[in-house]
């Protein structure tokens, strides 16, 4: 029996397997954006800070998209703080790499003001920082959790003759399991690593399922940010496993007419108690399945929309799921339910209507779950309606995957 030398092409020893094999690696994109046309609501929402918190705003004022790239601006109101978020919450994969890519263009960097962009929510995030004070500026990279901000300034870090004006690739690889490092890649070469592992006393970053954010605050200057794109990439990644969850209105039937009736809701909350305050909610679900049936032959119809562009639906009393933070409320005739969809309906927009014949189950499917996943993010509604002949009763189920 002969033996070979491995072939050692790895950093640790964790890159052979438990038999000594050689691991391979292949990454999977869990979000890429491009504005090659516009900046897509079905992937964006614009927060507009109020002192206290950010609100999502009914259309952009500050994000458009020019030339086939993303413009941000701050804005000519002084202190005025705006982000620019996606609607998906990426989440880290333990045990794998989580690397943040983009490429920016940062016109006038001295500016007055303040350029965030990363992975970025109000309590937790990880981003490039700079901050224009009118004659000078400063570069960061920041690491926030529990709403505070660990800066570590990078400027001097910069390859010689960079040109924030200029395209330039920004990325961050997180080794994180909660205590690794950080690494920092500007133009693809790497500039900072931050050596955490072995020193920390509690994880860096509490909540690793963020949005990617730009930000952006006038100190005095309208400050502008222009992207290319924007994609997070887990290193050795698969397709994110979740828990199943169904919400029915069960063997007590809901009463239904002709005019259209809502018969279930479900909406994913905006914001949640943890240790005592609120944080934003960021765990996303997928839509599975619709299943509905009625007394009647009927139409059923699945509507969806955002919180922020009702003014009933999200005042309402909700339900919690048990074990879990989505909420859903059962309706039929004279219900909450269904008197606040009829107030709000028209700014709902119906996603599906299928036609069924009397007391046949029907089901509505994704077509295509595995190219297009119908994502259910925070602040989503989804609304279920019946439309029978004439008077009847209906039931339905709503089937979704969630990423706990």
């Amino acid at each position: 029996m002969s033996y070979f030398n491995k072939t050692d092409i790895n950093q640790n020893e964790l890159g052979f397997d438990a038999w000594g094999r050689n691991k391979s690696i292949s990454d999977k994109s869990m979000f890429s954006g491009l504005f090659t046309y516009d900046v897509p609501r079905k992937l964006w929402k614009e927060m507009l800070s109020n002192g206290t918190d950010y609100i999502e705003q009914t259309s952009f004022a500050k994000t458009t998209s020019i030339g086939g790239q993303l413009r941000f601006t701050s804005g000519t109101v002084l202190n005025e703080k705006t982000q620019l978020r996606s609607k998906k919450h990426v989440r880290y994969q333990p045990n794998r790499g989580h690397l943040y890519s983009a490429s920016m263009f940062m016109p006038d960097p001295t500016n007055a003001g303040i350029r965030r962009w990363g992975i970025i929510l109000p309590c937790n995030g990880v981003f490039f920082e700079l901050i224009g004070t009118g004659a000078s500026f400063t570069f960061n990279f920041v690491v926030r959790s529990d709403c505070v901000d660990t800066k570590t300034d990078i400027t001097n870090l910069l390859p010689v003759g960079f040109d924030f004006e200029k395209g330039n690739l920004y990325d961050f690889q997180m080794q994180w399991r909660g205590v690794g490092d950080f690494k920092v890649f500007v133009n693809l070469e790497e500039i900072y690593v931050s050596n955490g592992a072995g020193t920390r006393d509690s994880v860096s970053v509490e909540n690793p399922s963020l949005p990617v954010g730009f930000e952006t605050e006038n100190l005095g200057d309208e400050v502008v940010m222009l992207g290319g794109c924007v994609d997070i990439t887990s290193e050795g990644g698969e397709e994110i496993h979740a828990q199943f969850a169904s919400f029915s209105t069960g063997s007590t039937l809901a009463t239904v007419n002709n005019s259209g009736v809502a018969t279930m809701g479900v909406r994913m909350p905006v914001k949640i108690t943890y240790e005592g305050q609120e944080v934003c909610y960021s765990r996303d679900s997928l839509l599975s399945r619709i299943s509905s049936f009625c007394k009647d032959e009927s139409f059923t119809e699945v509507y969806i929309a955002r919180g922020v562009y009702m003014s009933s639906l999200p005042n309402i009393t909700w339900t919690q799921e048990q074990d879990g933070f989505i909420e859903f409320s059962i309706g039929g005739e004279g219900s909450d339910l269904d008197v606040a969809f009829q107030a709000d309906k028209a700014n709902l927009s119906l996603l599906t209507s299928v036609r069924q014949e009397k007391d046949f189950l029907v089901s509505s499917n994704n077509p295509d779950p595995i190219h297009s996943p119908f994502e259910v993010t925070s602040d989503d509604y989804i609304i279920v309606v019946c439309v029978p002949d004439g008077n009847s009763t209906a039931g339905c189920t709503i089937e979704m995957a969630e990423q706990i």
